[in-house]
C-alpha cells in the first residue's frame, strides 16, 4: 500500500497526471459498469504495472526517497481534507483498500438523472487474482466506519448484499450521508447514492454489456478513439474524461460555500458558446522507454450548429481559432536562460471581436466594450486615440510566451513576458506614445536606445474601492472580491511584436538579439525536447511549449520551504491556493505542509527533466501530445551512477 501512496504523492509532485488489466475476453472494465450520467472519470487500468512503470521514472524515485517521506504524507494529509468529496466523501480511507490494488482502480463523479442538483461518487477496484482478500477489505472497512461512528444497515439488490453506512452529518449538510459498499466477484464498489449501487450492479449482470454505461456514451467513445489512435501500440498508465460544463456543475453543487460568481461565470461561458467543448480525456504512460511521461489529450469541440455562416463557434467562442503552422522557430531575442517558453498561433485581431460578448456579459453590461473604446477614442480627458486603428487591427497571429525567475525567490519572483505579432511596428509605437505619456503611472524608460513604458503598480487608497464584480455593476452589497491588483509591468514594441512583461528588468532582456550560443535554441534541453516531439509527429501544428521543469518548479518548492506558499503569486501558487485555500473570498490559505520537511532543492531539482508539448487543430477538437524526458543534470541511472548533463556533453 505504501508503493500505491507514494505513486499517488508522486504525481501530485510531478504536476502530471488498450487496458492491460484483465486476461478474460468477458470480464468488465470501469467504464461498462459506470452509468452513461458519468461526467468524470479516472481510471488506472492496471495498478501493479502502473506503480511498476511509475517507480522506474526519476520522480518515482524522488517518491520513495525516505527525504521526502514528511512531505509526502503532509500533503496526502491536505489533500485528503480540501477533496473529502472524492474517497472521503465515502467515508473509506486508502488503507482500507490495501491487498486491492492488482486490476484497475477508478473514481467516477456522476450526475444521477442528468439532474445538475444532485451528484454522486463511486469507487471500483477489480481485485484480479486477489478476490479472495476482499473479506479482509470488507471487515477493515467496516472498523473504519464504526470508529467515525456510522451507524450500519444491509440489504441486497438481487442476490448481491449491500451494507449501507449512515454517516455523521457535517455542519450544514442536508440530507443523509450514506456510503454503500458491496462486491461483484472481483469487484470491490462503494457509493453514496443507493440507486447508483443498483445501476451498476444491473450492468454487471448484463454479459453483452449495458446500452446506458460510460463505455458507450458517443462523447466518451469519440474521445477514447481519438487517444487511441494516436497513442497507438503505447498503453496508458493512467485514463481520465470529462465533460467540462456538466462537471463543473457537479463540482459546485458538492461543494458547499462555493464562490458566489462561479455559478455566473459558468453559465456565461456557456452562454457564449464555449459549451461547444463537449468531453477532453487524456492517457499518461510512464517510463516508455524514451520518455519519463508521455502524455495525450483530446479536446472533442465540434463545430456548433447555432454558429453563423463561416464560423465553426458562436459569439465569444470564436475566439478559438488557433491555425495550424509551421513556424515555430524561436526568434533570436529568446534567452536560453527561461524557464518556459510557448510558441503558438492565435487570430489576435478577430479573437479581440469575438471577446467583446463576453466581456458584455461579465460586466453585464451589453455595449460596454464598445463604451469604452468611444470613451478612449472622445475623452478631452483621455489619450483620444482609436484604439482600433491603431492597436488592435495591428494585431497579427502569433504569440509567444515565457517566464523566468528572479532570485532570491521570494512570492514575486516568478516573471512573465508576452510577445504579441504586428504588423506596423511605427504606428504601435506611435500609439503606446499617446496611450501613456500623460500617464502619472506610466514612466518613460530608455534601455539601450529602446523606449520602454514602466507601469508602477497604483499605490493610492482608491484603489481599495475598486472591486472585481462579476455580476451587476451595481450590486455593491453582493461585491465581496478581494481588491483589484495592477501588478509592476513594462511595454514596448520591438521585433515586430507588441511585448509586455511584468518586470521591466526582464524585458530588457529580451530588446536585442542575442549570440546565438545565449539563445533559447542553444538551450541543450530545448533541442532534445524539439527532437523528442519531431519523433512523435510534430510537424504542422498551432502551438508548443517547452520548459524547464527543473526550474519552473523551484520557486514553489522553495516558497513552501518558506512557509509562504500561500502568498506566491505564481501561477502554480494560485493553482494551489485556488485548490487548497478556503472557500471564502480574500482570505489566504493557512500552509499545512511543513516546509522544514523538505530537503534543500538541488536534491529534488536533480530528478525533473525538460518537458514539451505540442497542440494540433483538428476538424473536432484539438489534439495535445505532451512528454517529460529523463533528467541529466545529475540524474542516475539504474546502479546509481551520476547521468552527465546534456550540458556537459555538448561541452565535451
Amino acid at each position: 500500500m505504501i508503493r500505491q501512496l507514494r505513486f499517488m504523492s508522486g504525481c501530485l509532485l510531478s504536476l502530471v497526471l488498450a487496458s492491460a488489466a484483465h486476461a478474460q475476453a468477458s470480464a468488465k472494465v470501469a467504464a461498462e459498469l459506470l452509468p452513461n450520467t458519468t461526467k468524470g472519470f479516472l481510471s488506472v487500468p492496471n495498478m501493479d504495472e502502473c506503480v511498476r512503470r511509475f517507480e522506474a521514472t526519476e520522480i518515482g524515485k524522488l517518491a520513495r526517497d525516505p527525504v521526502m517521506k514528511p512531505f509526502a504524507d503532509d500533503l496526502q494529509a491536505q489533500l485528503r481534507t480540501r477533496f473529502g468529496n472524492t474517497t472521503e466523501k465515502l467515508g473509506i480511507n486508502w488503507d482500507d483498500l490495501q491487498g486491492a490494488y492488482h486490476g484497475e482502480a477508478s473514481l467516477a463523479l456522476i450526475q444521477p438523472d442528468n439532474d445538475p442538483k444532485k451528484h454522486a461518487v463511486v469507487m471500483l477496484v477489480d481485485t484480479a487474482d486477489e478476490k479472495d482478500k476482499l473479506p479482509e477489505i470488507l471487515r477493515r472497512i467496516d472498523d473504519t466506519m464504526s470508529a467515525r461512528k456510522a451507524t450500519k444497515k444491509t440489504g441486497k439488490v438481487g442476490s448481491t448484499a449491500l451494507t449501507v453506512y449512515e454517516l455523521p452529518r457535517k455542519k450544514g449538510q442536508v440530507g443523509p450521508r450514506e456510503a454503500i459498499v458491496f462486491t461483484l466477484d472481483r469487484w470491490f464498489a462503494a457509493t453514496d447514492d443507493q440507486a447508483t449501487a443498483a445501476a451498476i450492479i444491473h450492468r454487471y449482470q448484463q454479459p453483452q454489456g449495458s446500452p446506458d454505461s460510460l463505455a458507450n456514451l458517443a462523447e466518451y467513445k469519440t474521445v477514447m478513439s481519438n487517444l487511441a489512435a494516436a497513442a497507438g501500440p503505447t498503453a496508458p498508465h493512467v485514463q481520465w474524461f470529462v465533460e467540462p460544463f456538466p462537471y463543473a456543475q457537479i463540482v459546485r453543487a458538492a461543494t458547499s460555500g462555493a464562490r458566489p460568481h462561479d455559478k455566473q461565470m459558468l453559465e456565461i461561458f456557456r452562454d457564449q458558446g464555449f459549451d461547444a467543448v463537449r468531453g477532453v480525456g487524456g492517457f499518461v504512460s510512464f517510463a516508455t522507454g524514451d520518455h519519463e511521461v508521455l502524455h495525450r489529450t483530446f479536446v472533442h469541440a465540434p463545430a456548433d450548429e447555432q454558429a453563423p455562416p463561416g464560423s465553426r463557434y458562436r459569439l465569444a467562442a470564436r475566439m478559438l481559432d488557433f491555425p495550424n503552422g509551421k513556424d515555430f522557430e524561436a526568434p533570436n531575442w529568446v534567452p536560453q536562460t527561461v524557464a518556459s517558453y510557448s510558441n503558438f498561433n492565435w487570430k489576435l485581431r478577430e479573437s479581440f471581436e469575438n471577446s467583446i460578448t463576453l466581456v458584455d456579459a461579465i460586466v453585464n453590461a451589453e455595449g460596454f466594450v464598445e463604451k469604452v473604446l468611444e470613451s478612449i477614442r472622445t475623452d478631452p480627458n483621455g489619450p483620444k486615440i482609436d484604439l482600433r486603428k491603431a492597436l488592435i487591427n495591428r494585431l497579427g497571429t502569433k504569440v509567444l510566451v515565457m517566464s523566468d525567475y528572479a532570485l532570491p525567490i521570494s512570492p514575486k519572483s516568478e516573471r512573465l513576458l508576452f510577445a504579441a505579432q504586428i504588423d506596423d511596428a511605427p504606428q504601435v509605437a506611435a500609439a503606446l506614445e499617446t496611450i501613456f505619456k500623460d500617464d502619472p503611472l506610466a514612466d518613460r524608460r530608455v534601455i539601450d536606445g529602446h523606449t520602454v513604458w514602466e507601469i508602477r503598480p497604483e499605490e493610492d487608497e482608491e484603489l481599495e474601492e475598486l472591486k472585481v464584480n462579476f455580476g451587476n455593476p451595481a450590486a455593491d452589497d453582493e461585491a465581496d472580491e478581494e481588491p483589484l491588483k495592477i501588478p509592476n509591468s513594462a511595454v514596448t514594441v520591438e521585433h515586430n511584436y507588441l511585448l509586455a512583461a511584468t518586470s521591466i528588468e526582464f524585458l530588457a532582456s529580451v530588446l536585442n538579439p542575442l549570440p546565438t550560443d545565449e539563445r533559447i535554441t542553444a538551450n541543450p534541453d530545448f533541442q532534445a525536447i524539439n527532437d523528442a516531439l519531431a519523433a512523435l509527429g510534430a510537424d504542422a501544428e498551432c502551438c508548443r511549449f517547452f520548459a524547464r521543469t527543473d526550474v519552473t518548479y523551484r520557486a514553489s518548492y522553495e516558497l513552501i520551504r518558506q512557509g509562504k506558499m500561500p502568498e506566491a503569486e505564481t501561477v502554480l501558487g494560485r493553482l494551489l491556493n485556488r485548490l487548497l485555500g478556503p472557500e471564502e473570498e480574500g482570505v489566504l490559505r493557512k500552509q499545512r505542509i511543513n516546509g522544514q520537511n523538505l530537503p534543500p532543492y538541488e536534491v529534488v531539482g536533480k530528478h525533473l527533466g525538460p518537458a514539451g508539448l505540442f497542440v494540433r487543430t483538428l476538424d473536432e477538437g484539438w489534439m495535445m501530445t505532451g512528454l517529460t524526458l529523463k533528467p541529466t543534470h545529475g540524474a542516475t541511472d539504474e546502479s546509481g551512477a551520476r547521468v552527465t548533463s546534456r550540458s556537459e556533453a555538448t561541452l565535451k
